[in-house]
């Protein structure tokens, strides 16, 4: 998976790297891309959902 959580496939690596680097400097590491009706919209707090909370490392 892809910073921005959109899946995609090896055949462009290079281009999707650099894509990446770019949605990153734009909107932070925590920015996630979401579908919105029949579009799509940048949620830039995304990732900071899924990301472990300190209470869950005592769980490990």
């Amino acid at each position: 998976r892809r910073p921005s959580g959109h899946r995609a496939s090896d055949l462009h690596a290079e281009r999707g790297a650099d894509a990446d680097r770019v949605f990153i400097e734009q909107h932070g590491w925590e920015a996630s891309v979401e579908r919105d009706g029949d579009g799509w919209i940048i949620d830039p707090r995304g990732r900071a959902s899924i990301r472990p909370q300190p209470e869950q490392f005592s769980l490990i």
